[in-house]
């Protein structure tokens, strides 16, 4: 019985928390995503220079250069893949439009299956 009762003392005890936990902001999160890709890029770039013979990086800052450049191209490519989409959206529910479908029928079963709102 006193097993318990300091089980439950100790998962009501508060006092080792802080007093208060701020919610990181939208800077402070987009810093912390992109450094870690970074880091990992910059892992993963390291360990093909190890261990492939094909890969040769002759020193860290052009690994680091390179892993920051992958990030850029990354969020770039990600940018133009949304505009194709949209574009591609746009002119098929023009042509459903202008075929007379509804609009309900103006999606594909794919996209209304993948849609996440």
């Amino acid at each position: 019985m006193a097993n318990t009762d300091s089980i439950q003392r100790m998962s009501d005890d508060t006092s080792t928390l802080p007093a208060s936990a701020r919610i990181p902001s939208t800077k402070q999160s987009l810093f912390l995503r992109y450094f870690t890709a970074i880091l990992i890029d910059l892992a993963v770039l390291n360990l093909f220079d190890e261990y492939w013979e094909h890969v040769v990086i002759d020193s860290f800052t052009i690994s680091l250069v390179a892993a920051l450049l992958l990030q850029v191209l990354l969020k770039i490519t990600l940018a133009l893949e949304h505009l194709v989409a949209d574009f591609w959206s746009q002119l098929t529910r023009a042509t459903a439009v202008q075929s007379g479908l509804p609009k309900s029928r103006s999606k594909s079963r794919l996209q209304e299956v993948f849609t996440f709102r």
